[in-house]
């Protein structure tokens, strides 16, 4: 009943404005005891009681079982927000159960409470800096916690079961802060800092000893990742600071003897990965710059340790306050009147992190020492630089700006990327030849070369550069992580309005780098490739003013290259320079998105371009038509005239495009074009979009052009932010690259780059995607995606034999027929109480029989009591089809070695019959030939259609296989043959006259469609219905229905025994190295 009352009166009596005047409680606060909730609130109450002059005590908002989340603020006018002045604040105790953090800076409120005007570091630092103390950030916890528990949960997470510190919105994910899905502890504290400038923050653990700065987590979420924030630089100068001045943390290399903490610091993403961190939310989301404090290896060691802890960080924590005052601090103010600006931005040159000006126009910006170019910039105001500004060790350097009205014009918002009015565009748009244009490239690179890199994919029939202009913000690498976007224009000569626009977009994005946020979020999320034209000697020769005219239009072979690609239905033709230089291009970057620019009409134009009709007009639709349809409509939408559908009145007046968009294939058939090469052979979505109905317009029209293309452009390369993307990776962080992602339901594969990093465009909704990797187990996730930021999906996959097959080895061969025997014989040997080899009438076929203990319980000499069902596996049914012989043979394995290893194989074993024909005919196996995907090599007979109904048997093989299904009456049959890919079910072969069929329709027909979708859905090629041999079933099952004598129908109509035979491997003779990835599927 007293702690309920203690909790009662600390809810009820202390509001988050206390007064508590007339409490009469300790006022000492000694180290010989933890202090719980009840009485850390008095303890606070009473400084702020005892210090009203430096202190001030409240409450950002309560916890989930309705404590308070104290702050005691403590400096010399604690009434007001002195201009000038930097603000810092200390967080403790955000897991409950690391509660050295809350001791540690309740004591430091006192410590500094009772110096204060005694001693002259603690006088300068409360006169100078506004210090906000909050002890406990998860009170709830706390209490939950118990004294004396170095390691554990319990009382790390909040009432409600949540880890605070994985709570906060996630750079690498698409939740924003005002999103409603936060616990009321990280609420409560991200609106503190959103609300508050504060420069500098620590948040305090336990459970180890080390300073870990940002980023705490990377784009690929492993463990052993360096994560580097902008400002690295001054983090590790924080970090160092506080170890350095720790009694023991700088000579600490961790806790456990895994960890290597060199100087007592560590990134925190390379120790390991924490998304939704504070430290993180508060670096991108505020001013402020957090590190965090791990203060001891104990989480909560017991009290007699809390003095000696005191005494390691007090020198530590003094040293760390003292950092607000380093770096850059000053003032930006209005020219006309002097008054500070708030909200102002800071920028330094070089550095991808802005900092804002507080209410008073007064900013602080953490800088390492050196010399730097620092820009203070507001929307309608001339921004001012100050150039070769030193930063010193000893203090802040102070520089003040003035800033100046431009006649009261604004910027656009930031959602329009046009430039600021301090940076005007230039209005020099023009045509540009081949060496215009490569001037221009030239020095756009010279004069941005911290965020471009030009280069050369090949070179055109006349030798002139395809010249590239990367646009990133590390140009030059593959940032896992992050997308690959290109653009083509001029691939038509004649047709140059997409290489002059994209010539402004590369000046655009880069003269507004650093100045408007949404072109610099793009360029930093976004590795983008520009190619202004395809066709540079076409270009030479076209002419100004052509409306609809072909001059210019081929290359110097007179080749249209939009017609020089593999075409996907009718081959290729020789391929041109300029073709192969962008097909090898296309390969080795892996693009997410892309869009060539053509001319001679107002649309946006997506695959398929062309069908099997060849030259015939018809919707062609892609496996992705959604997705192709919302990349083609954004760019229409965001054009201020393609939408309307009606692009050239004038030209063409009784042409139509719904929305400004169309299936290429139903606009006109086009084979062997570039966008539909690009989605069958690459990772790439590409769409084709027409940008006038005039070719080659005269120079004086170029601005309206751009003008009424620019939104557009980037609006479309937004795009590539869409869907779902993720990092595939294994047990140790390690990226998988070309792992295959798959959708189910869309047939259209796309692979990891080299990081394991992969995009998959999406359009809204849920989906099942699934992850492969040769060598790997696939793991398939369900997924939501949304209208906003592509949705974070990572993959770790299990490597596939030693998490399937008990590590034994997955080699790319094929057993001989005499190994094959061997291995049958040696578990014969070594486990005779599983499995025996069955004698039967042609020594040419080998019979298995698996079988565990309840099923030998019911064994009477072979006169099998009907309790356990029997199972019938078959392979090698067709002598050219041995991938079925050589999956069984390494079945028979793993079920032999998993019996006594897992319990899942004991169970199966222990209850079922298993009989496997793992080679029905050894001998046809010499008779095949290794990658011969047709039989067109096979000498030997197929005898997969020679079963007849009666008892007549053609070949011996035939016999012993009727022999062995009329013995054991088996339950249930599968055979495993090749040639497909696709789960087949009786009937094969339609029959009348029947009781148990109606034409080929069995009365088992939803029995034989349950259980086949059962094994197509296990195995990722067939059960997303991928094409084999210009077939493909969906879902990955079928009916026979067109093949006589086979043995599925003998099986069925003769020994009534359900069977199906799965076709695991599109070739009938797979490649050696191809059998490891069919086994793992199979």
């Amino acid at each position: 009943m007293l702690k309920l009352w203690a909790v009662l009166c600390v809810v009820v009596c202390f509001p988050a404005t206390v007064n508590l005047a007339g409490f009469v409680g300790a006022r000492q606060i000694d180290t010989t005891h933890y202090h719980g909730y009840v009485e850390m609130s008095a303890l606070l109450q009473d400084y702020a009681n005892r210090y009203p002059h430096i202190t001030q005590l409240s409450s950002i908002g309560q916890t989930v079982e309705g404590r308070e989340m104290w702050v005691l603020r403590v400096t010399d006018n604690p009434d007001q927000t002195e201009a000038g002045e930097p603000a810092v604040k200390l967080v403790g105790n955000m897991h409950g159960n690391e509660a050295i953090s809350r001791e540690v800076l309740i004591f430091l409120t006192q410590y500094l409470c009772e110096n204060y005007r005694h001693d002259d570091q603690v006088t300068q630092l409360v006169d100078t800096t506004d210090i906000y103390v909050m002890p406990s950030m998860n009170p709830d916890g706390f209490e939950n916690a118990r004294e004396g528990q170095c390691g554990g949960t319990l009382g790390r997470e909040n009432a409600n079961g949540v880890d605070l510190n994985r709570d906060f919105p996630d750079q690498f994910s698409s939740q924003d802060y005002q999103d409603s899905q936060f616990e009321p502890e990280t609420v409560h504290m991200m609106k503190w800092v959103m609300e508050n400038k504060f420069v500098l923050s620590g948040n305090f653990h336990g459970g180890d000893l080390v300073a870990s700065y940002p980023f705490d987590d990377s784009a690929r979420h492993g463990n052993g990742i360096y994560s580097r924030a902008p400002d690295d630089d001054v983090f590790k100068q924080l970090a160092h600071v506080y170890a350095n001045n720790h009694l023991t943390m700088h000579n600490n290399n961790g806790c456990d003897r895994w960890e290597n903490f060199k100087d007592g610091i560590t990134n925190g993403a390379k120790w390991y990965d924490v998304p939704g961190g504070m430290q993180d939310f508060n670096y991108l989301y505020s001013n402020c710059f957090e590190i965090t404090l791990e203060l001891s290896c104990c989480k909560y060691p017991t009290a007699d340790h809390l003095s000696e802890e005191w005494d390691n960080n007090r020198p530590a924590l003094l040293a760390y306050l003292t950092q607000v005052h380093q770096g850059v601090q000053g003032f930006v103010v209005r020219s006309d009147s002097g008054q500070g600006m708030e909200d102002a931005t800071i920028t330094v040159q070089g550095i991808d992190h802005n900092v804002t000006t507080a209410g008073h126009g007064d900013f602080w910006r953490l800088l390492v020492p050196g010399t730097y170019t620092i820009t203070a910039s507001k929307q309608g105001y001339v921004s001012e630089t100050f150039t070769d500004v030193t930063v010193d060790a000893d203090q802040a350097t102070e520089l003040n700006f003035t800033l100046h009205a431009v006649g009261g014009q604004k910027t656009p918002p930031l959602s329009t990327p046009h430039p600021t009015q301090d940076t005007p565009h230039p209005d020099h748009i023009k045509h540009h030849d081949y060496v215009e244009m490569k001037n221009f490239l030239t020095k756009m690179s010279r004069t941005y070369p911290e965020i471009t890199h030009m280069y050369s994919i090949g070179q055109s029939v006349e030798g002139r550069d395809l010249l590239v202009m990367e646009i990133s913000d590390q140009p030059g690498v593959h940032q896992p992580g992050e997308p690959e976007f290109k653009y083509i224009g001029n691939m038509h000569g004649n047709e140059v309005v997409g290489r002059e626009v994209l010539l402004q977009l590369i000046e655009l994005l880069c003269e507004n780098y650093g100045k408007v946020d949404d072109l610099t979020r793009l360029v930093n999320t976004t590795r983008i490739h520009i190619l202004p034209s395809m066709n540079p000697d076409g270009y030479e020769r076209a002419q100004e003013g052509d409306v609809r005219g072909i001059t210019g239009r081929t290359n110097a072979h007179g080749l249209d290259l939009n017609r020089n690609f593999p075409d996907q239905y009718f081959g290729e033709e020789e391929l041109e320079p300029e073709t192969m230089a962008v097909m090898e291009w296309a390969k080795r970057v892996p693009f997410v998105l892309s869009a060539s620019l053509h001319g001679g009409n107002l649309v946006a134009d997506y695959p398929f371009d062309d069908s099997r009709k060849k030259g015939h007009a018809v919707y062609s639709k892609s496996p992705d038509d959604a997705v192709f349809q919302q990349l083609a409509r954004t760019y229409s939408l965001a054009h201020p005239t393609m939408h309307s559908g009606h692009p050239c009145d004038d030209i063409k007046p009784d042409e139509y495009f719904q929305d400004g968009i169309t299936n290429g294939g139903a606009w006109y058939n086009v084979p062997g074009v570039m966008q539909d090469w690009d989605y069958v052979n690459t990772n790439d979505f590409e769409v084709a979009i027409e940008l006038g109905c005039v070719k080659f317009p005269y120079g004086e029209d170029l601005p309206e052009y751009w003008q009424a293309n620019k939104e557009a452009l980037v609006e479309y390369i937004k795009q590539v932010h869409k869907g779902v993307k993720g990092f595939v990776v294994t047990n140790d962080g390690s990226g998988i690259p070309d792992a295959s992602i798959t959708v189910h339901g869309i047939n259209h594969t796309v692979t990891s780059a080299a990081g394991g990093d992969y995009w998959r465009l999406l359009v809204p909704g849920t989906y099942q995607v699934t992850a492969a990797a040769q060598g790997f187990q696939s793991v398939t996730q369900e997924l939501t995606v949304g209208d906003g930021d592509a949705t974070w999906l990572n993959f770790t996959l299990q490597s596939w034999n030693e998490e399937n097959d008990y590590g034994l080895p997955n080699e790319p061969s094929y057993i001989t027929n005499e190994d094959l025997v061997k291995t049958v014989k040696k578990y014969t040997e070594e486990h005779e109480g599983i499995i025996r080899i069955e004698e039967t009438s042609d020594n040419n076929v080998v019979d298995v029989e698996i079988f565990g203990k309840l099923a030998r319980r019911k064994r009477d000499d072979d006169d099998v009591t009907r309790v356990q069902p029997h199972v019938a596996l078959i392979g090698g049914l067709n002598g050219d089809e041995p991938i079925g012989r050589e999956i069984l043979t390494r079945l028979i394995r793993h079920l032999v070695e998993g019996y006594d290893r897992d319990d899942r194989i004991k169970s199966l074993v222990d209850n079922t019959h298993i009989h496997v024909l793992a080679a029905v005919d050894l001998s046809a196996f010499n008779q095949a030939v290794e990658g011969d995907c047709a039989g067109e090599n096979y000498i030997g007979t197929r005898i997969g259609d020679r079963f007849t109904l009666d008892s007549h048997a053609q070949f011996p093989q035939i016999a012993t296989v009727k022999q062995w299904f009329e013995k054991h009456q088996f339950d249930l049959a599968l055979s495993l043959e090749a040639g497909g890919l696709v789960v087949r079910y009786p009937l094969d072969y339609p029959r009348e006259g029947l009781l148990v069929a109606d034409g080929a329709t069995t009365q088992d027909d939803l029995l034989f469609k349950e259980i086949a979708r059962e094994y197509a859905d296990s195995n990722p090629a067939l059960g997303a219905g991928t094409p084999c041999n210009n077939k493909t079933f969906h879902q990955g099952i079928s009916i026979g229905a067109s093949f006589k004598g086979t043995l599925l129908d003998y099986a069925y109509i003769k020994e009534h025994v359900p069977m199906l035979a799965a076709h695991v491997s599109c070739c009938k003779y797979p490649e050696k190295e191809d059998v490891p990835k069919i086994g793992e599927k199979t």
